[in-house]
């Protein structure tokens, strides 16, 4: 792209013509109804596709639009709107791979010591590309439970190398009936993974396959699995946390068992959590808050400076030390 370009585009931030917003909200957009979640995204997300690629002012914009959309469905069920501000300060600039048939954008990251979630948009960018995610944001709802049960999905399977040397896949969500179809087809998915996984390493490099590459008539199970539709994209994936992290301990060195609240969400070592499991967490005011079993994975603001201590399995924890976010993404 030339600079005159560049700049022609990017000085469409201080004045859009309302025609280009009109079309870019005027495509047809498919949602499954769910929470309303609020997340602004980074100004930054929209450069990044200015610099990237030439397009229009009008497919610009529309990016634009609906890569906000689509993290704010991602984000429906945060009910502490300073989290939605603080998280777009953290991030570090998008994350973007991409082919002849669709473009990966990583619009958002939430990273702890002990996990990293990222909210990401696919977008379609020629006629195969389209055509393949538009299929499945036009199943009617018996299709969609049909089509899951068949492990299908528009989604990459996305995979990075273990500290093992081993390959270690990331736990996937999408909604298939959310995001946009037509010229502008695109849809939002969630990727997230234990950093324990990969050891110590500051960054990984994920790489994307096609769900459709796998023979599921033949139960081969994961053996067949190509990039297909998406040969070529991967991109580098840093771990190094945006959000601070209380370590808390219970017992005696030797037998010690540790428990974690992040600013954004809480762990146990098991990896996991039961519906009967019971936690309170006590705080320096006196005050205590006894979290609800089916939110116990959701992620919500916790003020890891003012917890005294953590009851949870009938244990006492106590703060050890708290684990600062990394001062540069």
């Amino acid at each position: 792209m030339t600079d005159n370009k560049a700049l022609e585009l990017l000085a469409l931030m201080s004045g859009l013509d309302e025609s280009y917003i009109n079309e870019a909200q005027s495509c047809d957009r498919i949602k499954l109804t769910r929470r309303v979640r609020k997340f602004p995204v980074m100004l930054s997300a929209v450069i990044s596709v200015v610099v990237l690629s030439t397009v229009t002012a009008a497919a610009w914009i529309q990016g634009f639009i609906s890569h906000k959309k689509n993290v704010e469905h991602n984000y429906q069920f945060v009910e502490d709107s300073t989290f939605v501000s603080e998280l777009e300060k953290r991030q570090g600039q998008p994350i973007v791979a991409q082919n002849t048939h669709l473009r990966l954008t990583v619009d958002s990251v939430i990273s702890d010591k002990i996990c990293i979630e990222c909210h990401a948009t696919l977008e379609g960018l020629d006629e195969q590309g389209r055509l393949y995610i538009s299929k499945y944001l036009s199943l009617t709802q018996s299709d969609f439970e049909r089509s899951k049960e068949k492990n299908h999905s528009f989604v990459p399977f996305m995979k990075a190398q273990g500290a093992d040397g081993k390959d270690k896949y990331f736990n996937q969500t999408a909604d298939n009936q959310y995001g946009r179809k037509g010229d502008y087809a695109e849809g939002s998915f969630i990727f997230s993974a234990r950093k324990e996984a990969f050891g110590n390493a500051e960054k990984i490099t994920v790489v994307c396959y096609d769900w459709e590459s796998v023979d599921r008539q033949q139960n081969k199970g994961l053996d067949d699995l190509n990039q297909g539709i998406f040969d070529g994209l991967s991109f580098e994936l840093s771990l190094k946390p945006n959000y601070d992290t209380l370590i808390l301990k219970a017992g005696e060195e030797k037998s010690a068992q540790y428990f974690y609240i992040s600013d954004v969400r809480m762990y146990n070592e098991k990896g996991g959590w039961s519906t009967s499991d019971e936690i309170v967490i006590n705080y320096k005011d006196g005050s205590s808050e006894k979290i609800d079993p089916e939110k116990m994975t959701d992620i919500r603001r916790f003020d890891i400076e003012n917890i005294k201590s953590v009851k949870y399995q009938g244990a006492e924890y106590l703060p050890e030390r708290i684990e600062q976010a990394a001062t540069e993404q």
